[in-house]
């Protein structure tokens, strides 16, 4: 309906009125001070509508060009809010729709009307692959658990950092090897910033107070200690190398 009053050209006209003007009344004048005495602006949309003036406006509807309807949501009050794009919003608004189009039909090498099932598609295949990835970290996190608990002899340190692994794989090899009283430490890679990771350090007490402190703060650790435990994200992994050094000259002071 807005479209086809848009591109009647319907007029829009300029009223001046007196607050005691009897055309005042047949305006939207909500918002007005009860003691206002000035002229009062008023825009009349053809025998459309008529408003309080609240800015700029066209001299007719077809200068608007067009108007598209995006979506609507609940207001306050019981009222409704619409989001829509006017003139030449639509066209440049389009225009990016259309390119991200054509971007992602070179991306997934089907036409446009198939992008929603093949993406449903790719979703589905990822589920899958993710769950089945998620079995062989286990399966190779209780492996890596089982190596160690079958050292001899005994090691009393544990430092692992893979750069690939999950925190799901280093929390499933702690957990392999609760209850055998090594110092862990277990680090691994965030994909989207190789800078930074997460790091996991457990084992008994001493030697977390002894180590704690000074590997977070090689490695910009924020977390805290809670039970013998840390478990938190590495804000610089440059300084891995040191713990290592670190943890080594410790343990090997301590015999």
């Amino acid at each position: 309906m807005c479209n086809e009053l848009i591109r009647k050209a319907v007029p829009v006209n300029v009223k001046f009125c007196k607050i005691d003007d009897p055309d005042l009344g047949e305006a939207h004048t909500r918002g007005l001070p009860k003691d206002c005495m000035d002229t009062i602006r008023i825009i009349c949309i053809g025998d459309i509508d008529k408003n309080v003036c609240c800015g700029t406006h066209v001299s007719n509807l077809s200068q608007l060009q067009m108007i598209k309807l995006l979506g609507a949501e609940p207001g306050k009050k019981g009222k409704t809010n619409l989001r829509f794009l006017v003139g030449n919003r639509v066209t440049k608004t389009f225009q990016l729709m259309l390119d991200r189009e054509k971007a992602v039909t070179a991306l997934l090498k089907n036409e446009p009307a198939k992008h929603e099932e093949l993406i449903q598609k790719l979703q589905k295949n990822l589920k899958v692959s993710n769950k089945n990835l998620q079995n062989v970290l286990s399966e190779l996190a209780q492996y890596e658990a089982d190596k160690i608990k079958r050292t001899e002899p005994k090691p009393k340190y544990i430092f692992l950092f893979k750069k690939e692994a999950t925190p799901e794989f280093n929390r499933a090899v702690i957990k392999g090897l609760e209850g055998e009283g090594l110092f862990m430490f277990l680090a691994s890679e965030d994909p989207d910033k190789p800078k930074e990771g997460q790091i996991i350090i457990q084992g008994p007490e001493e030697h977390c107070n002894a180590l704690g402190q000074q590997i977070t703060d090689l490695l910009k650790g924020k977390g805290a200690f809670k039970n013998g435990k840390f478990q938190g994200k590495a804000g610089d992994l440059g300084g891995i190398n040191k713990c290592k050094k670190l943890v080594e000259e410790y343990f090997n002071n301590i015999i």
